[in-house]
């Protein structure tokens, strides 16, 4: 026999037996099913300054031709210079990026 999950018909070999129930009887069996959790874990507050920055709002001016030779150099800028050249771009102009993930933007 198979008993499905409201307990509100029965199938048993090839017959099935229903229990005549209203929509507001389903809703109340449904209901009684809640149960109540609490936490009681201590509260942790995050340090101060913890979080990562906000790219978006980073502000600032950096100095291309600094950036530009450590690139020709073929060292790897500065992660806040480039945020900063960035969003500095996109204040002027429509930027499109592509290629694959992973591959190195120039």
């Amino acid at each position: 026999k198979i008993f499905d999950c409201s307990q509100f018909s029965v199938r048993r070999a090839g017959m099935k037996l229903f229990k005549a129930s209203s929509p507001e009887a389903q809703k109340e069996y449904f209901c009684s099913l809640k149960s109540t959790v609490s936490c009681e874990a201590e509260h942790v507050v995050p340090e101060p300054n913890a979080g990562l920055p906000d790219v978006c709002r980073t502000e600032g001016t950096v100095e291309t031709s600094k950036v530009a030779a450590t690139i020709i150099a073929g060292g790897t800028p500065v992660p806040s210079d480039v945020v900063k050249y960035f969003n500095g771009e996109l204040r002027k102009r429509i930027c499109f990026l592509d290629g694959g993930m992973g591959t190195r933007i120039q």
